[in-house]
Parts: C-alpha cells; sequence; structure tokens
C-alpha cells in the first residue's frame, strides 16, 4: 500500500476511532485530538465523535474550552436532546473563554436532569446551582438528588445532599466545586 493509499482516521469505523482515541487520551492527548479532529471532519454527523472531541477540547487540549463550547452549541442544533452536551456545556460556565452564562448553564444542566434523572447531572445542578448562588434553586436540587440517588448505584449522594444542604443553610459559599463529567461513550448512541 503507498503513502496515498492508507487509511486515515476518517476512513476507519468509529467505534475503532473512538477506542484509539480513548487509549490515547491519558498520555498523548494531543494526538487523541487529531485523531478525532480528522474522524469527525470526514464523519461529521458522528455525534459519539463529536462529543468524544468536545470533552478533549475541555480539558484544555486542541481547541480547549472556546472549541468546547462551539462544538457542544453544534451537536445541540444537530441533536437538540442529547443531554450528554447539554451537561457538558452547562459545566464550561465560568471557566475561561467560556461565554455561557450562569442562567443559560442552569437551564441546560436542569434539561439534562429532567431528561436523564441521573444523579450525576442532578448533583452537577445542584452543585453549579450552589456555585453562581441560586442557593434556593439548589436546595431544591440537592432535594432532587436525595430523591434519585437511592434508585442509583450512588446512594451515598443522600449523604453529599444532606452535608450540601446543612452547608447552604449555615450561609456558607462553595469555594471549590467538583463536578462530574459524562462519561466517555455513555449515553452517546
Amino acid at each position: 500500500m503507498s503513502t496515498t493509499d492508507e487509511l486515515r482516521p476518517r476512513d476507519l469505523p468509529e467505534a475503532r476511532i473512538i477506542e484509539e482515541a480513548e487509549s490515547l487520551r491519558q498520555d498523548y492527548p494531543e494526538e487523541a485530538v487529531g485523531i478525532l479532529e480528522d474522524f469527525v471532519e470526514g464523519n461529521p454527523v458522528s455525534l459519539r465523535g463529536r462529543l468524544h472531541l468536545a470533552a478533549l477540547y475541555a480539558n484544555d487540549y486542541g481547541l480547549g474550552i472556546a472549541g468546547a463550547e462551539r462544538l457542544y452549541r453544534e451537536i445541540l442544533q444537530d441533536y437538540p436532546d442529547c443531554a450528554p452536551a447539554m451537561w457538558s456545556l452547562g459545566l464550561l460556565q465560568g471557566h475561561p473563554h467560556s461565554g455561557i452564562t450562569k442562567e443559560e448553564s442552569l437551564e441546560l444542566l436542569e434539561k439534562a436532569a429532567s431528561m436523564t434523572g441521573d444523579p450525576d447531572v442532578v448533583r452537577n445542578l445542584a452543585t453549579k446551582a450552589w456555585e453562581v448562588g441560586e442557593t434556593d434553586q439548589a436546595l431544591k436540587a440537592f432535594g432532587w438528588l436525595k430523591v434519585v440517588a437511592p434508585e442509583s448505584r450512588k446512594p451515598y449522594f443522600t449523604t453529599i445532599a444532606d452535608d450540601a444542604v446543612a452547608r447552604i443553610l449555615a450561609g456558607e459559599r462553595l469555594s471549590r466545586p467538583v463536578y462530574t463529567w459524562p462519561e466517555a461513550g455513555v449515553g452517546y448512541s
């Protein structure tokens, strides 16, 4: 096979590209970005490829936060009910180079949480609301988390919610929020 006949990432099956990018993500993230950028360029309707690429951008690789925001917005134009894109875009609020308002962030997270009932998304909504000073919304979301957590594989989220509610009612501000990002490949079908 000559060099002009070599297969490029865009010519390979999506599952193989995603697997390759994930194997490179930890130690060689820029290489993973290059593989996914090439694949997505040749396969612009690949939701999984675009979500994985946006996640790398969100970790400040490739085009960075601005690139992640642009790509998540493009995904939501094509797939308006894509909860992982809503969830991830909502979490970009507050980062340098992000144009997402706190209102948009909370709206996206609330919609993703309502669509999925996923306790990770509900916790992120509650945490983001607390972080941006929307304590009533945070209290409501932490109450919601206490309902969905026991039904999930994350019953310890009930303890997290109880602790957060006590801290909010004591007037404590959230100084170092911790968020859970969508797992690669989950909900990306």
